[in-house]
């Protein structure tokens, strides 16, 4: 089956991809990334430009080359470990601008990844973890919105269903945060700070049940109960009594829409759960 979204893009010419190692492939569910999907694999000498092509892009993604993740990180905590999913454009098709971007190692590749999503199993077997989605239509404006069909596809690769639950990481004001409620009722506040991040005043650990139809991608669910409190995204004392309460063993959920913003704030709906 492929979903409306996934036709949709195949339509404007570009394709999911799967890098991954070649032991990788029997677990991961790539008939769910379409008809004809690229898979590259660690060990293929012919996918080493799209894999030097994947670390710069996802460096352009979140700002500059120089932050781009060590080959040892990518090699040994990724693609021997698990996949990146995403989606990718021809070079033909990509701006001049974006092409000069990726630098002279990646000349001559047929495609380029224009967005992509990590997630790993953790080591309790029952929780899978998912760090660094992005896309180029930073610098790409023509790219349709990618972060929710990547995000969409990947989960559905992953087999995301078969674990208890997902987490990650993200910021109180991210925007992302919002794009994670698609995928299941609620998200969980599991830290309210994370100490070692640069940003930890504003960056939290969140959990949540995969629970969403790939069908029908869209909004997420309307609130079906009223918030406990609202949370302004960039009030610490409020994010402190959070710590407070998860050390006291109660729990808070972030309910949908999951972020409400205007021109001065971003709230969060959030519900207490009493200790249990």
């Amino acid at each position: 089956m492929t979903y409306p979204w996934l036709k949709e893009l195949l339509e404007l010419g570009l394709r999911p991809y799967v890098a991954t190692s070649r032991h990788q492939l029997g677990a991961l569910d790539i008939q769910a990334a379409g008809p004809e999907p690229l898979i590259f694999c660690l060990e293929d000498e012919d996918a080493l430009g799209f894999h030097r092509a994947y670390v710069t892009a996802n460096a352009l993604a979140f700002g500059s080359r120089d932050i781009a993740m060590p080959n040892w990180v990518y090699v040994d905590c990724v693609l021997m470990q698990t996949a990146v999913v995403g989606f990718a454009a021809k070079r033909e098709q990509a701006p001049t601008t974006l092409i000069k971007s990726f630098g002279p190692d990646n000349d001559g590749l047929e495609w380029l990844p224009v967005s992509g999503q990590i997630a790993s199993p953790a080591i309790d077997g029952r929780t899978l973890v998912g760090f660094s989605l992005f896309s180029l239509r930073n610098l790409w404006a023509e790219l349709p919105a990618l972060g929710l069909v990547t995000k969409a596809l990947a989960l559905e690769v992953y087999r995301a269903r078969e674990f208890d639950r997902f987490m990650g990481i993200s910021q109180y004001d991210n925007p992302a945060l919002a794009l994670h409620g698609h995928f299941g009722k609620t998200i969980e506040i599991v830290s309210p700070r994370v100490p070692l991040h640069t940003d930890a005043n504003m960056t939290l650990i969140y959990g949540m049940e995969i629970d969403f139809d790939p069908e029908q991608l869209g909004e997420p669910a309307e609130a079906a109960q009223d918030p406990d409190f609202w949370l302004d995204a960039t009030d610490e004392n409020a994010i402190d009594r959070l710590g407070e309460g998860t050390r006291e063993g109660k729990r808070y959920f972030i309910l949908p829409p999951f972020q409400v913003r205007d021109e001065r704030t971003v709230k969060l709906p959030i519900s207490e759960r009493p200790k249990e």
